[in-house]
């Protein structure tokens, strides 16, 4: 099992459907920059659903390589029934209070004529329904990622960016149907995503057989709610904290909480070999730790943080002294560029072990301690919410930074003590 080969390709597949949605964005703010403005009310909610399902698509992912680790191809493929099943009620739930909530509450707010806002409600209606197949495929892709099948998931992801691109361009450029055609072209393009995720599966066996009566369902379903709870919740805690922390710093200076927005896009770029490695150790890991096979479990975790440690380390440094020259290509403006500057040169330092840290995170969520993980980020959480908000109001937003970097930072060294005492259990090779 090729980990450092499998996490290149997952990166490869990260940059690509990176490059693709930020293509919408370009193309929207060349073809219709009037419209782009209306994007920003509706990105929170769009990026915490998508961080829901993607929570629960990689709980599927785990349970179905661990079965497949342990040689179980028809309970691999009954645990990916299960899921599927699964995650189409909860969407399906999901979707009908968002859109009951948009059109009752805000509906005054999003969809009253004459509001500016009018059209974001319109956008967020048209693209609610493709979080659906978006739930379906994100279970397929990342389960055939778990039982090994990479090339085919890069091939997936490649497939979808293309597609995500060429619906925009279709729809942005073409017909000019600027925002509202953005959402039309996610629903097709995951629509399409779900079509090969399918046929995928499909062609390589993993697809179910046999499907799960209601009340067995409910039963297995009952069975696994803890765990898939708190693998959920993981995942969309950091797509929630950031939102939080951007908000106090907009609300004590809207020009700093307007540079925060701008770094969360940055940090992207940054996290792209951390969230890559991940991603190759969920295309390895699983079935290794399903078949038993210590030694190698035990090896691949050692080797995954120090690839993490010395990628993120690497990539840190050059930004840390290259940043001066890179800051013109994210803004023109002066002022934001001071600003970004100084966030920088109090953040970015933290990086490399803020990158350890999710590395630990995800390897204890497939060992089965996603409860502990949850635990653990919970409590980080409301301490640097409630220290960032302090040093925020009586000393300044640089300095609240500060506190941000220093929390992540030691949250990183805690949850790699913690997975060290799950991996005691284990013998780790002499030689790693």
């Amino acid at each position: 099992m090729h980990l450092f080969g499998n996490a290149l390709k997952n990166s490869l597949a990260l940059l690509v459907m990176m490059v693709a949605q930020l293509g919408s964005v370009v193309l929207l703010g060349v073809w219709q920059p009037d419209e782009l403005f209306y994007l920003g009310p509706v990105i929170p909610l769009t990026s915490l659903l998508s961080s829901f399902v993607s929570g629960f698509a990689i709980f599927c992912a785990v349970e179905v390589g661990c079965l497949m680790g342990k040689g179980n191809s028809q309970g691999a493929r009954d645990c990916l029934a299960l899921g599927l099943i699964t995650v189409t009620l909860m969407t399906l739930m999901t979707l009908g209070l968002v859109m009951l909530a948009i059109v009752v509450s805000q509906g005054v707010v999003f969809l009253s004529p004459g509001n500016g806002f009018q059209l974001s409600g319109q956008y967020l209606l048209l693209w609610l329904p493709g979080l659906l197949p978006l739930s379906v495929s994100s279970v397929l892709s990342q389960s055939l990622r778990s039982s090994g099948y990479i090339n085919h998931y890069l091939c997936l992801m490649v497939i979808a960016a293309a597609a995500v691109f060429f619906f925009d361009l279709l729809a942005v450029v073409w017909l000019k149907m600027g925002l509202i055609g953005t959402a039309g072209s996610f629903l097709l393009s995951s629509t399409l995503s779900l079509i090969i995720s399918m046929l995928f599966c499909r062609k390589l066996r993993l697809w179910p057989q046999r499907w799960p009566l209601p009340g067995q369902w409910w039963k297995l379903t009952r069975a696994q709610s803890r765990r898939a709870a708190a693998v959920m919740a993981n995942s969309v805690q950091p797509t929630l904290l950031k939102l939080v922390l951007v908000s106090l710093l907009t609300m004590v200076s809207p020009f700093w909480g307007s540079c925060a927005g701008i770094w969360t896009r940055v940090e992207v770029i940054l996290l792209v070999p951390v969230n890559g490695l991940c991603g190759g150790m969920m295309s390895c890991l699983p079935k290794a730790y399903g078949a038993g096979r210590v030694e190698l479990v035990n090896g691949m975790i050692v080797r995954g943080l120090c690839y993490v440690l010395l990628i993120e380390g690497g990539l840190t440094a050059l930004g840390y002294w290259y940043a001066d020259s890179l800051l013109p290509y994210v803004t023109d403006d002066q002022g934001v560029r001071i600003v970004l500057g100084e966030i920088t040169e109090r953040l970015i330092w933290s990086y490399p072990l803020l990158a350890l840290g999710i590395m630990a995170s995800q390897i204890l969520q497939v060992l089965g301690r996603g409860s502990a993980v949850l635990r653990l980020t919970v409590s980080r959480n409301l301490m640097l919410v409630a220290a960032f908000l302090m040093v925020l109001s009586r000393v300044g937003p640089a300095e609240a930074i500060s506190v941000q970097a220093a929390v992540n930072a030691g949250f990183a060294v805690v949850i790699v003590l913690a997975l060290r005492r799950v991996q005691t259990r284990y013998l780790i090779p002499a030689n790693l």
